[in-house]
Order: structure tokens, then sequence, then C-alpha cells
């Protein structure tokens, strides 16, 4: 292969892998985006299944003194905002780590689990529900993000 040959492919290879990565931020926006709504629209479906059931959804969290009401628009609210989170934190690392995408997958998950309401002062109902939304706001993150590594 002569040097030019050699220039022109390498120049081929930058330009292809400049069309990419700028294909990468408007198409992991637009799944950050998918995602949370997905998890805000399940996340609705559980607390209107919890509600007909009976599900009060008034916690009283460890350090808090009085109860919370959590509303459908809390609901929503908290599923979109939990997944625009993620999505930045994995926009912002993606520059210097971009392995991190695992990292930030498997986080994600964990602080789903996490943050379940195990402690809080709630109906079993409402304990239930609020979990449940938990993990799937957690998994929904996972698994977007896993998907969105494979290509």
């Amino acid at each position: 292969m002569s040097a030019s040959t050699s220039t022109s492919t390498s120049t081929e290879l930058s330009n292809s892998q400049a069309v990419t990565s700028t294909h990468a931020v408007p198409r992991a926006r637009n799944v950050a985006l998918a995602t949370a709504g997905i998890a805000a629209i399940v996340n609705l479906i559980v607390y209107a299944v919890a509600r007909v059931a009976g599900a009060e959804f008034s916690v009283l969290t460890p350090m808090g003194s009085e109860p919370q009401a959590v509303g459908a628009l809390s609901v929503a609210f908290m599923s979109v905002v939990a997944g625009l989170l993620g999505a930045a934190l994995l926009r912002g690392t993606k520059r210097w780590a971009p392995t991190s995408w695992k990292a930030i997958a498997a986080l994600g998950l964990i602080v789903g689990i996490v943050t379940m309401p195990l402690f809080a002062e709630a109906s079993a109902g409402t304990k239930v529900a609020l979990s449940a939304m938990h993990l799937i706001s957690g998994a929904t993150f996972f698994v977007s993000t896993r998907r969105e590594l494979r290509g």
C-alpha cells in the first residue's frame, strides 16, 4: 500500500469516527428521553393500580417529621428527573471514561434499589408500589444504557 493510499484510508477512518461521534450525542439524548418517558409511564401505571388496590401513598421518611403525600405528578416528575440525571452523568463521563457506561448502568440500578422506601413509615401497599417504581426506574435505566453500549 502506498503512502497516499494509507493517508487516504486514515483520513476516511477519521471522518467516519467523527460522523459516528457527532451522531452519538443526539442518539444518547433520544435514548435518555425515551427511557425517562417509559419509566414515567410504567410508574404511573403502577401508581394507578396501587391506588385502585387501596394504597394510601402517604409516607413518613426516617428523617421527616410529617407524612408526605405522594401523587401522580411527583411520580412522573421523579421518574423523568432520575432518568435525565443519569443521562447527564453518562454524557459527562463518556468523554474521559468511555467504559464508565457499564459502571453507571449498574449504579443506576443500585440507586433504584437502595432508595426503596423500606424504612419509611407507610402502608404495606404503598411500600410495595413505591419499591416497584424504584426498581422499574433503575432497571429501565440499566437496560437502556446496556443496549446503548451494544450499539
